[in-house]
């Protein structure tokens, strides 16, 4: 939920103890407002460039695994993968932010200028999340892109190109229900029959 973003970016920010502990710490914050706003999958995010970034977000790419000690990166799953996510005005000012603080060309790089690693960015919120008594993950903000678009009348296919599946039915696995959708459906079915 929102609430429960709000207090891990919360959390993230109020924890670092120095100047680069502060940097990463807000770099993260401004990757999961990223995730939020568009569905991202986090290793896409984290490896955003400065030419992704125009009039929306072109997303050709992510992070792959290690080489050595520096991060690969790959090509988007596949072809169909590769998509333009329009900007709204709340991701636009975080993306400005963000790339106001980074000088890097890949612009979610940490203190020390190299990317991120996903799995330790993971772990960094876990912490957070258990310590908050959530279990709030960075995909979770993927599956509540995916719900809120569903739920607020977004067709399937436009669905399934803004989260770059290439069938219908992986993109239905991603929205959520909850009491509160359920009920609101059954109110829905009852408006019918009057």
């Amino acid at each position: 939920s929102d609430t429960e973003l709000k207090l891990v970016i919360n959390s993230l920010q109020c924890s670092a103890s120095n100047e680069a502990q502060a940097y990463n710490m807000d770099i993260i914050c401004h990757a999961i407002m990223i995730m939020r706003y568009t569905g991202m999958r986090p290793a896409e995010c984290f490896s955003l460039e400065r030419d992704n970034i125009g009039d929306y977000i072109e997303v050709n790419h992510s992070m792959g695994t290690l080489k050595g000690n520096e991060r690969v990166i790959t090509k988007t799953k596949t072809d169909k993968s590769v998509r333009k996510i329009p900007i709204t005005e709340a991701c636009r000012k975080e993306l400005n932010e963000v790339m106001e603080m980074s000088a890097n060309q890949y612009i979610f790089s940490a203190y020390n200028g190299r990317l991120m690693s996903t799995s330790k960015v993971a772990e960094i919120i876990a912490a957070h999340s258990k310590k908050l008594g959530l279990t709030f993950r960075m995909y979770d903000l993927r599956h509540q892109f995916a719900t809120d678009l569903l739920t607020g009348g977004c067709d399937m296919r436009t669905l399934m190109e803004l989260m770059g599946h290439t069938s219908s039915e992986m993109t239905l696995s991603y929205p959520r229900s909850d009491q509160e959708l359920k009920e609101n459906a059954i109110h829905l079915v009852q408006k019918s029959y009057k």
